[in-house]
């Protein structure tokens, strides 16, 4: 039973150094450091009960692999690009994975969104860079 705790709280911390790292405010008045106009997450992610955590993070690393892909294919990172309305992943989700009931099958889904951010994050960021929307 502990294992599986500890797991969770990793992967949460994970999410949460993630997320901070995205958005850590220059002035120290919560405010993002750039593109401060970003869509909220929308309320099923955000009142997704603990038990079901493991889906909210599948959604959020869904959004980001798919934001991060835009920016590499369109070789643009403008705030619309990196952060675009969460739409279409929570539309993905609902149709292709919030059937999903193996919470094994779901954790290793958000691993591969998780590589997949990796992979296109060395190649997003340099374009992000140059127009300081890093």
């Amino acid at each position: 039973m502990i294992k599986p705790t500890l797991i969770i709280a990793a992967v949460l911390s994970a999410v949460a150094s993630w997320a901070a790292a995205q958005s850590v405010s220059t002035n120290g008045n919560n405010d993002y450091a750039f593109c401060a106009n970003r869509p909220d997450r929308p309320a099923m992610v955000e009142d997704m009960p603990f038990r079901e955590a493991h889906r909210g993070i599948l959604i959020q690393r869904l959004y980001a692999a798919n934001a991060l892909e835009r920016v590499v294919e369109s070789d643009d990172c403008s705030c619309e690009t990196r952060f675009p309305a969460w739409d279409s992943a929570v539309e993905q989700y609902l149709e292709l994975y919030a059937g999903i009931e193996d919470r094994h099958e779901i954790r290793s889904l958000t691993s591969e969104f998780t590589r997949a951010i990796n992979d296109y994050r060395k190649l997003a960021r340099p374009i992000c860079e140059e127009v300081g929307n890093w």
